[in-house]
């Protein structure tokens, strides 16, 4: 792993968020790079500055005036004792507010830094299958005969759906590199286009297909049963989500 790679997934690693593989090569990379482990610091840092206690806002009575004045506009003979636990509840929620903007905007951060890495990385992969012969480890039609190709080459079993019928031919498979993991990657075709179905292990929770784009491909990403699934080709979006949602619908979608 270099700089570079390392120092995008240092926020997530700082608080723990990255998968267990991940976590390896940041901290492998971390004790033989000065300049990455005090980017580590600097953001672990930050994360005190920003907990620290002298960072707590106290307002001033005049803002306190203004805000009851704008939340109470009841009349003067109400019991004080509920109004006086919404300024404080509103005064609260304010200093609440202001505290945890900055956090957001670091998870903000990462996590776009993250997706934005694996539709890179995602890309490169499909991008280098099609160069020379790099598509295809297994070459078969046979769902019976790429499934079972897997077995020992990986740490789970992909699901392989033939679409042959829906007009995506399954054409066959090969192992691959992504996310820092190895995963399955399915091949099938659209009339001339090629699509890689890129799959492994994940313990996010079952999601529609979310889109994107990255160096004029179409990507479709989603998860269910405990899988991740990533499609990739130069097909139309339109066609590109009906495959998905063929693989999403077949009950053959299992790990």
């Amino acid at each position: 792993m270099d700089c570079e790679r390392a120092r995008s997934l240092i926020d997530a690693y700082s608080t723990d968020e990255l998968d267990l593989a991940a976590t390896l090569d940041v901290g492998d990379h971390l004790e033989g790079c000065p300049a990455c482990t005090d980017e580590l610091e600097s953001v672990r840092a930050l994360r005190r500055t920003l907990s620290a206690s002298s960072l707590r806002y106290t307002p001033p009575p005049e803002l306190c005036r203004r805000i009851s004045a704008q939340l109470d506009p009841v009349a003067t003979w109400q019991d004080p004792a509920p109004r006086r636990n919404v300024r404080r509840f509103a005064l609260a929620a304010a200093v609440a507010a202001l505290l945890l903007l900055p956090w957001a905007g670091l998870y903000w951060n990462a996590s776009r830094v993250t997706a934005d890495r694996l539709s890179a990385d995602v890309t490169s992969s499909h991008v280098r299958s099609l160069m020379g012969d790099h598509l295809l480890d297994v070459v078969s039609t046979d769902q019976h005969t790429v499934k079972p190709w897997f077995n020992g080459k990986l740490d789970f079993s992909p699901a392989v759906v033939d679409l042959a019928a829906e007009g995506f031919p399954l054409v066959g498979g090969r192992l691959d590199y992504v996310a820092n993991r190895p995963v399955a990657a399915i091949v099938y075709r659209r009339n001339k286009h090629v699509i890689n179905l890129y799959t492994w292990p994940a313990s996010a929770a079952d999601s529609q297909p979310s889109a994107s784009e990255h160096n004029g491909y179409h990507l479709l990403s989603w998860a269910r049963n405990g899988m991740y699934c990533v499609a990739v080709s130069d097909l139309n979006p339109q066609e590109l989500r009906h495959f998905a949602d063929l693989l999403r619908v077949d009950p053959g979608i299992r790990h």
